[in-house]
C-alpha cells in the first residue's frame, strides 16, 4: 500500500472536491472515493442524504478491494480527508501513505462553495437534519453564530446557514493547512472553472509536474 502513488486532492469545504474527483476518472484517471466507500461526506453534515454507515471493518475490507483493482505504476486521486471520515476510520497504513503524497489545494472563491453546499442541501426535506448538524458543532460555533443558523433555516435561507458553517470549517482547514507535513502542497486557482474545465487543468497540471509519481 505505502507504494501507491496518491495525488491528494484538498480544499475548504465547497470546494466540489467530490465532483472533480468523479470528473477526473472521467478522463480515464485512477481514483479512490473514500466518502463513497464510507457513505460519508466528512463534516458534521455528511451524513446527511446517505446510506448507513458500514463498520470501520467493513469499510477497510471495501477500501483493499478497491486499491486490489488499481494499476499501481499509474497515480490515483483520493480526496483529503480526516482521519475519520463519519464514524468509521481510514487504516494506519493508508492513511501514512496519503499523509506522505503530495497535496493539491483548490482555491475556490467563496460564493461559488456557498452555492454548492445549497445545492447539495436545498431538499427541503433536509431542515430537520440541518438543524441535527448545526447542534453536534454548537460548541466550536457559538452561541451567537448559532443562532444566527437556525434563524436562517427557519427563513429557509440555506445560502446564509452556508457561510455561518463556513466560518467554523475554513477555520479548521486552514490550520490543518497550516501544520500539514505533506511533503508539497501545490495550489490550485479554480476560481470560476466549471468542474469539468478543473478536472482537465488538474490532470494537466499534475502530469506537467509529474506529481505523485515516484
Amino acid at each position: 500500500m505505502s507504494d501507491l502513488k496518491l495525488r491528494i486532492l484538498g480544499g475548504r469545504t465547497g470546494c466540489r472536491k467530490t465532483l472533480i474527483l468523479k470528473e477526473i476518472e472521467k478522463l480515464g484517471e485512477q481514483i479512490i472515493d473514500l466518502e463513497g466507500l464510507a457513505n460519508h461526506k466528512g463534516s458534521a453534515f455528511g451524513w446527511i442524504g446517505e446510506e448507513p454507515q458500514p463498520s470501520t471493518q467493513q469499510f477497510e475490507n471495501d477500501l483493499y478491494d478497491r486499491i486490489a483493482e488499481l494499476d499501481p505504476e499509474r497515480p490515483v486521486w483520493v480526496e483529503n480527508e480526516s482521519k475519520s471520515v463519519g464514524r468509521v476510520y481510514i487504516p494506519d497504513q493508508f492513511w501514512a501513505t496519503m499523509k506522505a503524497a503530495p497535496l493539491i489545494h483548490l482555491e475556490v472563491p467563496l460564493d461559488i462553495r456557498i452555492q454548492h453546499l445549497v445545492d447539495q442541501y436545498a431538499d427541503g426535506d433536509n431542515l430537520e437534519e440541518l438543524r441535527e448538524s448545526f447542534n453536534k458543532i454548537r460548541k466550536r460555533l457559538g452561541g451567537q453564530h448559532l443562532n444566527a443558523a437556525m434563524e436562517a433555516l427557519a427563513n429557509n435561507d440555506l445560502a446564509r446557514a452556508a457561510e455561518i458553517a463556513l466560518v467554523y470549517y475554513d477555520k479548521a482547514y486552514d490550520y490543518n493547512l497550516s501544520v500539514n507535513d505533506a511533503p508539497a502542497i501545490h495550489v490550485f486557482e479554480a476560481e470560476r472553472l466549471n468542474v469539468r474545465e478543473t478536472a482537465e487543468q488538474l490532470v494537466e497540471y499534475c502530469e506537467s509536474n509529474k506529481l505523485g509519481l515516484k
